[in-house]
């Protein structure tokens, strides 16, 4: 029996504190009538929205106010408040982003109220940094480059120019600048005849028939010829020369 008793005196002071969180009735008592502009104990509204509320009544005042309030619904700032019988409180809900407000009637000893939030900030898209620049730079690669002369023996007079030629075999271009060097393993000195073409760029797999002439100074005998090109596109660091050569028989 005291345990119903006791159930029944805690309900007593539950149900005034409910009833006091709900937005007003029309006719909260009688012989006044209250248009509330909000639908909902708790209402997320925007910044700048207007709120009016209308009173009408023959005798009894009220009391409407807009406060902000904290988590726990208490209140910390007042940002409007009017007394009247009959007539409009206007207000605006104030600039900023997860605020928490009030809108709240005294009428008859008894306060009404409902709640209004303000939309959370968004945080701007996060831009991810840059990845942190390579610590080393990736090595420069130069194409392979060669160059390659055919037949790779020959016998040739001096009176008779006779015909070589000149292939890239390799992936970098080649310009053929270079004169032709006419060397004997018994005497390391270079004899050098300038012959055509000069001046000339091949692309890899290209090929060209060049004219080799034996210096008129050569005696008969046996001689490497040797031919140079220079590769083009290459790492400023590379060794950019290539040679070949082929094996001459003047008579």
């Amino acid at each position: 029996m005291n345990r119903i008793l006791l159930i029944g005196a805690l309900l007593a002071l539950v149900s005034p504190a409910v009833a006091q969180a709900a937005p007003p009735p029309s006719r909260p008592v009688t012989g006044v009538k209250i248009s509330w502009p909000l639908k909902a104990k708790e209402t997320t509204l925007a910044p700048g929205t207007r709120l009016t509320v209308k009173v009408v009544s023959a005798k009894r005042r009220s009391e409407v106010s807009l406060v902000r309030v904290n988590a726990g619904g208490r209140a910390v700032a007042r940002i409007a408040s009017l007394k009247l019988r009959s007539g409009s409180f206007r207000a605006t809900v104030p600039s900023g982003d997860g605020l928490r407000y009030s809108l709240r009637l005294k009428l008859a000893g008894r306060t009404y109220s409902s709640t209004i939030l303000t939309p959370a900030a968004v945080p701007p898209p996060t831009t991810p940094p840059p990845p942190p620049p390579p610590s080393d730079l990736p090595a420069c690669v130069s194409p392979s480059m060669s160059l390659g002369l055919a037949p790779t023996s020959a016998t040739a007079t001096r009176d008779t120019p006779f015909p070589v030629e000149l292939q890239n075999l390799g992936a970098a271009a080649l310009q053929i600048d270079g004169p032709w060097e006419w060397t004997q393993p018994e005497r390391p000195t270079t004899t050098l005849a300038w012959s055509e073409p000069r001046d000339v760029v091949l692309a890899p797999g290209q090929r060209l028939v060049a004219t080799a002439a034996v210096p008129p100074q050569l005696a008969p005998g046996v001689y490497t010829l040797e031919r140079s090109a220079r590769g083009l596109g290459l790492c400023p660091a590379a060794f950019d020369i290539t040679r070949t050569s082929v094996t001459v028989t003047v008579m």
